[in-house]
């Protein structure tokens, strides 16, 4: 028989093992057994030092985190049960940011919520090469002085100081300089921009347009129309060279402004004109080809094909997979019509290397005809390389699709959000009497406070044996320092923590003076 003393000692370990964990206004009860069934983590760590830790409050007797609550309870069942699951109503960045001030690694997520995770993930990433929260703050309107000041602001510090103007010339230099860049660069900065980039656009439709009625035969005949042609390319040849020059003065930053591919295009794009002009023309003729890509030009002002671009990027995986899935059949179906069509249609297919056309036509449903197979066997060859095509290419295909139909969506709403009207208060400019009763921090050995925070620790990973401490609001997933003079949990701490409670409420006015 179990003595009564046993079992009321029993349930006294029960008792004193048992935590409340309040995160964000909801209750959790646990036992701090759980809490250690993850080691090295915040929870871990406060379980450890219980009730010393620097989050107890001694007067509530419980633990107090101003967190997301209902991202909590997924991380308190991850230390019950040991799988981390992440819930389909919260952004991925939230709970990334939530794991990181517990100190769990998001590689512990579960494989059933990791793909959507990481997709969101991915998204974001992404969208942030779009500059979309620029895009909807200007496609708010640039009527308001406000709005306009602002976008000039930020424009202007790109733009460090000018060391060989005078002060006073540099100044109006500071302020002209980004006024014109954005004029030249951004379409939504003001309305003059909107018509610049559609002169510009227009130019552009014209020197293509020009380049390609240059090669009919009958407008070759036809010296009135050259003639008017030579006057359209040297008007446009003009203007792209003094908006190049323009761009090259007043841009921020000249090593961007020589990384980016699309300046050096337009630079080899004006060349041909000034050299026909010294008749050196005939060995750069090829040099005529690169107006061809000024059209991107007006492909990168369009957000739809920037997510297009982007999407391929994305989809990089998917497409080496078409490119080297499509090596096989090729090899494969070459050889085998070339051996099927060698004695009765050698003239087609002299070779396996020269039967790669055929192969790569057929796999990849195109079909010129040029080259086809006469034999039975041969036929039968060509049927089942173009199945095997459309079974490569269909499935990489719809997923291409599928991601840019993701990414098209999630930046169209990203656009057309409404700005936030409220902007909230940074912590550290809250008054200290405002925020929720903490106890003192705790300090290093060195007296410093440590209030940076550290890279996320792997839960598989050993304890470190250096002192460390944490901090209630900046520090996540730091250890505590074991060893500390600190006093907290103490009843002299608890009863100094309520006369200071007693202070910051409101005094009652007296009715009588003494």
């Amino acid at each position: 028989k179990i003595s009564t003393a046993c079992i009321e000692n029993m349930f006294d370990v029960l008792r004193n093992d048992r935590v409340t964990i309040n995160v964000g206004g909801f209750r959790h009860n646990t036992f701090l057994t759980t809490l250690k069934n993850i080691p090295d983590t915040r929870l871990s760590w406060i379980a450890e030092n219980h009730p010393n830790s620097p989050d107890f409050d001694p007067v509530l007797g419980e633990y107090f985190f101003d967190r997301h609550p209902r991202i909590f309870t997924e991380v308190l069942n991850y230390y019950r049960i040991g799988k981390l699951h992440c819930p389909a109503d919260v952004c991925s960045a939230l709970f990334q940011e939530e794991l990181s001030y517990w100190g769990i690694n998001e590689r512990d997520i579960e494989p059933c919520c990791w793909v959507l995770y990481k997709r969101q993930m991915n998204t974001e990433e992404t969208l942030k090469t779009f500059h979309l929260d620029n895009a909807r703050k200007a496609s708010g309107g640039c009527t308001s002085n406000a709005k306009g000041a602002k976008k000039r602001a930020t424009i202007a510090s790109l733009f460090g100081s000018e060391t060989v103007l005078t002060r006073n010339n540099r100044e109006r230099w500071r302020q002209f300089r980004p006024k014109v860049w954005a004029l030249l660069d951004d379409p939504r900065s003001s309305l003059a921009a909107k018509v610049f980039i559609g002169l510009t656009s227009l130019f552009i439709l014209v020197s293509v347009t020009q380049f390609c009625l240059s090669t009919v035969t009958s407008i070759k005949d036809n010296a009135t129309l050259m003639r008017i042609l030579r006057i359209l390319d040297a008007v446009t040849s003009i203007w792209f060279t003094v908006e190049f020059f323009l761009r090259l003065i007043f841009c921020p930053n000249f090593k961007n402004f020589a990384k980016n591919p699309m300046n050096w295009m337009d630079l080899l794009a004006v060349l041909p004109f000034y050299l026909s002009l010294y008749h050196i023309g005939t060995r750069t003729s090829w040099l005529v080809v690169m107006r061809t890509l000024r059209i991107f030009r007006i492909f990168s002002l369009s957000f739809s094909f920037q997510i297009l671009f982007h999407t391929l990027i994305s989809s990089k995986n998917e497409l080496f997979l078409v490119f080297f899935s499509l090596i096989v059949p090729i090899i494969l179906f070459s050889s085998m019509i070339y051996f099927a069509e060698n004695e009765n249609n050698e003239e087609m297919f002299p070779s396996i290397p020269e039967s790669f056309w055929w192969a790569i036509v057929t796999v990849t449903t195109l079909g010129y005809g040029d080259v086809v197979p006469v034999t039975k066997v041969g036929k039968v060859i060509g049927a089942m390389c173009a199945i095997c095509g459309v079974i490569i290419i269909a499935l990489p295909v719809s997923v291409i699709g599928s991601n840019f139909s993701y990414f098209y969506m999630q930046a169209r709403t990203r656009i057309q959000q409404p700005r936030r009207s409220t902007k909230m208060a940074p912590l550290s400019q809250v008054p200290a009497n405002l925020m929720y009763k903490r106890l003192p921090r705790r300090r290093s050995g060195s007296g410093s406070e440590t209030n940076g925070s550290v890279p996320r620790r792997s839960r598989v990973r050993k304890r470190s044996s250096s002192k460390r401490s944490i901090s209630t609001h900046a520090s996540y997933g730091r250890r505590p320092s074991r060893k500390s003079n600190s006093t907290c949990g103490t009843r002299a701490n608890a009863l100094e923590m309520v006369e200071i409670l007693k202070q910051d409420q409101p005094r009652e006015t007296m009715k009588e003076e003494t």
